[in-house]
């Protein structure tokens, strides 16, 4: 052992011997690169996701010829990061100067400025912090017809901020199909797509002529697609989704489907009931407390069907069946003189039309249908475009005719065209509806009539006023605009308490509280 140990020594001393005889001629004048130094980037920046934009103009102090500098910007959720595999960037400009709508799911990220001299491919790099978060738990949805014939989403926040085309911007594309209706889902079950873990939470539905889609208010991620939503696949047609107290239904065109809400279920839909049904009118009793039902006209069948959200039964009405006219529009008040109490506008093939009264009665197998009257041909009534009801404000409808709204009384059947200041010369009025949403605190309570306006030029302008008696008061409080058609609005409020961080939980009584709005 001790002649390996010198055996070894010796190696190492002949070594550094040979290596202290060794002339090392090497060239070590090293030339310092020119300095690329980067200005303007703030240590953080907070944004809701597609309200706001990131706009960051940079000043670059270099030596370097300006033509040779070549700028990335990208950004990284800090959740993705490892510390393993490589991390998963997103290249979002190549410009010096940023100019970025905020898309990212809310959370926080890294934003990185990297500056390059192509000449000798010297980098330097800027990184700052993003938060971001969402506003669109809280404020109006408005369902909108694209120039290409299909559908989007654009959203007006509390303080009147919009966002447009949140609906293509954050899935990459619009949805298929024509606009039909949306829907306030609350209390909807579904498996979150984070937690693989069942649970419910407030939601926004789509429908359109070929799709469907169910989205979490909170960040609009995507519960549910026409696609996922059906045990044994996607074949109905898609007409309209409405939420009850503890059932939910999906009427389509091959009968009507119901999910049980309020619990952690998956939301997934199961055998329709009656499959030779086609129900696109539907009108939500939410004052009988005991009884909340859902009447609907089946309209390939002329007939009209009770929908027990409660129980999620489906019945039938003796003697409401043989209708053969076209249903136009369904709706109820809420106003304390109309109690349970639906109407709707039928027309027949020559074009006369007739206004249904329709009485809610849920454990009755009775007929609904309590008064039939002919709409006289001389009223505006009778050549009306556009529908809705009066929440709880005063017994009316509203409907537009011959560009005009008006409202029609329940009480007495005046009719009566209704002043609306604001509204430009040259627009024309397209869309009428009461939006409205009640709650137990006050802060949350709205109540407006909206009144939709377009140029002809693919555009929009949606009024809202306060209203008092059923008729608006004094000059719009905001009005919003962008472009498309607008088919629906919608008003959705994920929070439920006292304060603004209480979430929403599931109360047998919050169903007939909330602004539906059928």
């Amino acid at each position: 052992m001790k002649n390996r140990i010198l055996n070894v020594l010796g190696v190492v001393m002949a070594l550094m011997l040979f290596q202290s005889c060794y002339e090392d001629e090497g060239n070590y004048d090293y030339t310092e690169l020119p300095a690329i130094e980067v200005d303007g980037v703030e240590s953080l920046y907070s944004k809701r996701r597609l309200m706001d934009s990131l706009n960051i103009d940079v000043t670059i102090n270099t030596e370097y010829n300006a033509d040779d500098l070549k700028y990335t910007w990208f950004i990284y959720n800090t959740l993705d990061v490892n510390y393993i595999d490589a991390v998963k960037v997103d290249t979002i400009s190549r410009e010096k100067d940023l100019r970025y709508l905020v898309s990212e799911e809310p959370g926080n990220y890294v934003l990185t400025l990297k500056v390059e001299n192509t000449g000798n491919n010297y980098s330097v790099y800027k990184s700052t912090t993003v938060s971001v978060g969402s506003e669109f738990s809280q404020g109006l949805y408005i369902l909108k017809e694209t120039a290409d014939g299909n559908t989007d989403l654009d959203f007006c926040s509390e303080t009147q901020e919009m966002g447009y085309d949140i609906f293509a911007t954050m899935k990459g594309g619009a949805l298929a199909g024509k606009p039909q209706i949306l829907s306030q889902m609350m209390a909807h079950p579904y498996i979150d797509p984070e937690t693989s873990k069942r649970t419910y939470g407030i939601a926004l539905g789509i429908t359109t002529t070929e799709d469907l889609c169910i989205l979490r208010t909170k960040d609009l991620a995507t519960i549910h697609t026409g696609e996922s939503m059906f045990y044994g696949g996607f074949t109905a047609a898609p007409i309209r989704l409405a939420h009850g107290s503890k059932y939910a239904a999906y009427f389509s065109e091959e009968g009507i489907y119901m999910i049980s809400v309020g619990s952690n279920g998956s939301g997934l839909c199961g055998v329709p009931k009656f499959e030779d049904a086609v129900v696109k009118w539907v009108a939500f009793d939410k004052q009988n407390q005991a009884y909340l039902t859902f009447i609907c006209f089946d309209e390939k069948n002329g007939r009209f069907l009770s929908v027990n959200v409660t129980t999620g039964a489906v019945s039938t009405y003796k003697d409401s069946d043989g209708i053969t006219d076209k249903c136009l529009y369904m709706g109820m008040s809420w106003h304390s003189s109309m109690r349970n109490t639906a109407h709707a506008i039928f027309e027949a093939p020559d074009g006369s039309r007739k206004l249904y009264q329709l009485k809610c009665q849920l454990g009755s197998s009775n007929s609904p249908i309590k008064e039939i009257t002919d709409i006289d041909s001389s009223t505006k009534l009778s050549k009306a475009t556009c529908f809705s009801m009066c929440g709880f404000n005063a017994p009316v409808m509203y409907f537009v005719s011959e560009g005009n709204v008006y409202y029609h009384s329940f009480q007495n059947g005046e009719e009566r065209e209704i002043t609306l200041p604001g509204i430009g010369a040259g627009e024309t009025i397209n869309y009428v509806a009461n939006k409205w949403w009640s709650s137990y605190n006050a802060y949350m309570k709205k109540d407006h009539l909206v009144v939709g306006t377009t140029t002809g030029n693919n555009d929009y302008k949606l009024y809202f006023y306060k209203i008092n008696g059923g008729t608006p008061v004094g000059d719009p409080v905001y009005v919003v605009s962008g472009t498309g058609k607008v088919a629906d609005v919608q008003y959705m409020e994920s929070r439920w308490g006292t304060n603004d961080t209480q979430e929403f939980k599931y109360q047998a009584s919050s169903s007939w509280t909330m602004g539906l709005c059928y």
